[in-house]
């Protein structure tokens, strides 16, 4: 939406936020009326500066050209109604051509939230731009991952109606599903997808828990002419239920993808056991998921991943490389031991399993460590572990054999050196052995970072970054960079960064990206109001 729809639209929003109806709980008695509590304002603008020069991955359409991304949110909240705006804006300077990188100021988000209380019932009517998620994320999730650049809601409706003392929530939304118009990985220009989606979920809660059932349906916008719009559509319950010291989280979802020319049907279960034992935690976490897809919507112009609204969880680390999470089975169990109760220091282990039935692998990942907290105000944490994937043993591609193993260590070390002095270190590395035709390439990837916190104000940090899996002539390897920052106060903040950061896929609970490396001068702030 551009700014001239953006300037006619705020009056009438702020308008319908600041005239709501007085009820007595938003009221100050006095000796002569009632007063409706005050509608109050904030906002906070962040600002990105670059100059990118050559980052020597090969790619020249991502160097020497310069960017300012900016984001402005605004939030006028009277209590039971509620506007929030968010603002977003672009500019470059010398970008290669080949890339579609567009000077542009557009609302990105708004939306109005007007909750009411009607006889016995609560509602929440949520107008514009949302975001929501059914379960565990397996039918239906809408959400931000600022981490991977990932921003994607609805723009439509939403009610959800709460009955009997809020013990039965019904929940419909629906509208045409709207992206941040700036991809994150090589700042390219994204429109909107435009995809229609819509939902429904009814949330039963009880004395051990709660019992949910769910559905949601998109319909692809973005077709070539004469081709049906493929329709995706999920369906499930969901549980959660406490018994005693564990609580238990079960999810069924059954799948019905129809693309027009043929119609394919997937299933997905998921579960998560938790339970305290004296000091010890224990985690088991299974899944398993048949030809189970994320919940796809229209390609983006650059047509490298579809967009989706759907979340399967992955029961691997967070931070964990997902080949692929469609059609694949298993589990893991987890054990934290507090071994200091005074300071919150434990010890912790994991084993996971999974087989594959899209890539034919199987998977096998232990890892474990130590969080050691001081009372000095001091932390040492120390982790690793061993992933080891390969083919089966009635696999047709030489049973057994490797496919890559991974091995990981990190170290988080943070400790008070003097009054208002303290030192921050973190280090993380990943060792790669995979098998290409009849050898093994072996490549190492990591980064590491020295840390200064001065007083409550200012931050020194350098870093060293090491990436070799690309091993062609001319392509850098060893990166190194040095970060200032400056906070005065919690309304204001200011950094600045030069040098040169490995790029290479980051990945966040089962979704991942590839980012190129950065090599320029970067400052960012952030101010609040």
């Amino acid at each position: 939406m551009n700014v001239n729809r953006l300037l006619r639209l705020a009056p009438l929003l702020s308008v319908l936020c600041l005239a709501r109806p007085v009820h007595a709980e938003d009221t100050v008695v006095t000796d002569s009326s009632a007063i409706a509590a005050p509608s109050t304002f904030s906002g906070s603008t962040t600002a990105v500066l670059e100059w990118r020069n050559d980052n020597r991955n090969g790619d020249r359409t991502d160097d020497n050209y310069g960017d300012m991304l900016v984001r402005t949110n605004l939030l006028q909240d009277g209590g039971d109604t509620r506007m929030t705006l968010r603002i977003d804006g672009a500019g470059f300077v010398s970008r290669p051509v080949d890339v579609d990188r567009r000077n542009y100021l557009r609302m990105e988000r708004v939306t109005l939230e007007m909750s009411r209380t009607l006889g016995r019932v609560r509602t929440q009517l949520t107008l514009g731009d949302f975001y929501a998620q059914f379960g565990s994320g397996l039918a239906l999730s809408l959400r931000r991952v600022d981490e991977l650049g990932l921003d994607m809601a609805t723009r439509g409706g939403r009610l959800d109606a709460f009955f009997g003392d809020d013990r039965l929530q019904v929940t419909v939304l629906g509208g045409l599903t709207n992206s941040a118009n700036i991809e994150a990985t090589r700042l390219r220009f994204t429109e909107d997808p435009e995809d229609t989606l819509g939902g429904a979920r009814i949330e039963g809660r009880f004395g051990l828990g709660t019992v949910g059932l769910h559905g949601a349906t998109v319909r692809q916008a973005d077709v070539p002419d004469g081709q049906p719009h493929p329709i995706n559509t999920n369906v499930g319950a969901d549980t959660n239920l406490s018994m005693g010291d564990f609580t238990l989280q079960l999810e069924v979802d059954g799948q019905r993808r129809d693309l027009g020319s043929a119609i394919n049907d997937g299933h997905a279960a998921y579960a998560n056991l938790t339970g305290q034992l004296g000091r010890t935690t224990l985690v088991f976490e299974g899944k398993h998921y048949s030809r189970f897809e994320p919940l796809f919507g229209s390609w983006p112009g650059y047509q490298e991943n579809r967009f989706f609204y759907s979340f399967s969880p992955t029961a691997e680390r967070i931070d964990q490389e997902v080949l692929d999470n469609t059609d694949t089975t298993g589990g893991r169990a987890r054990a934290d031991v507090v071994t200091n109760a005074d300071t919150a220091s434990s010890v912790h282990a994991n084993v996971a399993v999974f087989r594959n039935r899209n890539t034919d692998l199987w998977f096998g990942h232990a890892y474990g460590g130590v969080d050691r907290r001081f009372a000095s105000g001091g932390a040492l944490l120390v982790s690793g572990g061993y992933r080891r994937e390969w083919h089966p043993s009635d696999s047709a591609v030489s049973p057994g054999q490797l496919f890559r193993a991974i091995a990981h260590g990190e170290l988080d070390w943070l400790t008070p050196i003097a009054q208002g002095l303290s030192i921050h270190l973190i280090a993380m590395h990943r060792s790669l052995v995979e098998q290409v035709g009849s050898r093994k390439s072996i490549s190492h990837r990591g980064n590491s970072s020295l840390e200064f916190d001065v007083g409550e104000r200012w931050i020194f940090l350098g870093g060293v970054d090491w990436n070799t899996q690309d091993t062609r002539d001319g392509i850098r390897t060893l990166f190194g960079f040095v970060t200032v920052r400056y906070r005065p106060s919690d309304r204001f903040f200011i950094q600045a960064l030069a040098g040169s950061q490995r790029g290479g896929i980051r990945c966040v609970a089962g979704a991942c990206r590839d980012f190129p490396p950065f090599s320029g001068v970067r400052l960012d702030t952030t101010v609040r109001f």
